[in-house]
């Protein structure tokens, strides 16, 4: 950082007998050292001292900010303290000085005030993750309208926007972790819009009567394709190998955040007769990121049945329960009957057909109130509201075997 130059002596007294004058040098110099220490080490609770101080400290502040101004490198270099630019931000705005600064230092500053806007947004935001929790789920809303609507007729190709693929973004930058805690934020945003109500006495399958859980069952199946489509869209067979190894790391990170809904997803991704059949793909993907791959399959087991055990167990954590589950939970529950002697002149209610339910709707009204409190990441975010390039499995297939043929069969 910038080093510490030496305070200047204090100016003289008109009376050297004048009681304070001494205090008042101090002052000046103390004013001095706080500056520096603000500029050069982000000691900001020490911005009382830019205003507190009498006019002639007052003046050597505006000096010493002056000269920081004039040389816009100085600002420049110091940009990992943020803390320290917004303090000497708010200096320059309230005195201002910030208008006699060359172009560069005012247009960098400008550049500090907008970034110090949107720290304080993400900040709110992570202190009531329900507000960014809404604005996710109204945006998804929102996008997936579109793409039905142009998917039905409704609306003419071109509303759709941007088709996937944005030649600019690359899959593989973000980490497995980074992946995990955007696809989680993202559904389980639209999961907690959810409604009990939806779920009851299977709701879930009259589409008028459950909008929010139609929405979450074609988020969940346009997130697939967006998936499946990242592997297949590649023409580079190490590419696709590259794609699928990161997908079962980004498998793995989501069972361990205890999202066990899109866990199941990337694994029945994998596993999908459009991507399975890839031979060559396959063979590109490491011996150890195979073996994570048959360990995931193994602790979900067969459509999430192996995670079913921990539905009920309380979780103090954010959880993302299999959709599957819920419902196979629900529907299993709803068959027992209302009754335990239906033909008896006095019928005895089956209270454990409802003491079930009450259990499985418990589940999902904590698991709805526990969240992740991440932020959406704009570009992962509009990345999974793009239209798939292969929106079906017919499409995907045909993909498929556009990429890597059918071997074949050598006559006898």
């Amino acid at each position: 950082g910038m080093p510490l130059p030496p305070p200047p002596p204090p100016p003289p007294a008109d009376d050297a007998g004048t009681p304070g004058a001494g205090v008042h040098g101090e002052a000046i110099a103390q004013v001095y050292v706080g500056v520096l220490r603000v500029l050069d080490t982000a000691l900001c609770t020490r911005r009382d001292l830019f205003f507190d101080a009498e006019s002639e400290a007052r003046g050597l502040c505006e000096d010493l900010v002056r000269e920081i101004l004039r040389s816009p490198q100085f600002v420049m270099a110091h940009a990992k303290i943020p803390q320290a630019l917004a303090g000497l931000l708010s200096f320059c705005q309230e005195t201002g000085l910030l208008e006699g600064a060359p172009e560069p230092a005012q247009e960098f500053l400008r550049k500090i005030a907008e970034k110090e806007d949107a720290t304080k947004a993400l900040a709110n935001r992570r202190r009531h993750p329900e507000k960014e929790y809404d604005r996710v789920a109204k945006k998804i809303k929102d996008r997936l309208e579109v793409l039905d609507h142009v998917a039905t007729g409704l609306m003419p190709e071109s509303v759709a926007g941007k088709v996937y693929v944005d030649e600019g973004f690359d899959f593989l930058h973000w980490d497995a972790n980074m992946w995990a805690n955007q696809i989680s934020l993202i559904v389980h945003s639209v999961y907690c819009a959810v409604r009990v109500a939806e779920l009851k006495d299977k709701k879930f399958s009259d589409e008028a009567a459950s909008p929010n859980f139609q929405i979450l069952r074609a988020l969940n199946n346009h997130m697939s394709y967006i998936l499946l489509s990242e592997v297949l869209r590649h023409e580079d067979v190490q590419k696709r190998g590259r794609v699928v190894e990161h997908l079962i790391r980004i498998g793995d990170a989501l069972l361990s955040k205890k999202n066990y809904d899109s866990a199941i997803s990337v694994v029945a991704i994998l596993g999908s007769s459009s991507a399975y059949r890839l031979r060559h793909t396959w063979a590109r993907v490491r011996g150890g990121v195979q073996d994570k791959f048959e360990s995931l399959k193994n602790k979900i087991g067969n459509a999430g049945r192996n995670l079913e055990r921990e539905f009920f167990t309380p979780m103090m954590v954010p959880h993302m329960p299999s959709i599957g589950s819920i419902l196979k939970f629900i529907i299993n529950n709803a068959e027992e009957p209302r009754f335990l002697d239906p033909d008896a002149e006095r019928r005895l209610v089956n209270f454990s057909r409802y003491r079930g339910a009450g259990k499985i709707f418990s589940v999902v009204d904590r698991t709805q109130k526990i969240k992740y409190t991440d932020t959406a990441q704009q570009r992962i975010l509009d990345f999974f509201l793009m239209k798939p390039l292969y929106p079906s499995e017919d499409d995907a297939y045909a993909r498929s075997l556009e990429i890597e043929p059918r071997a074949q069969k050598k006559k006898a």
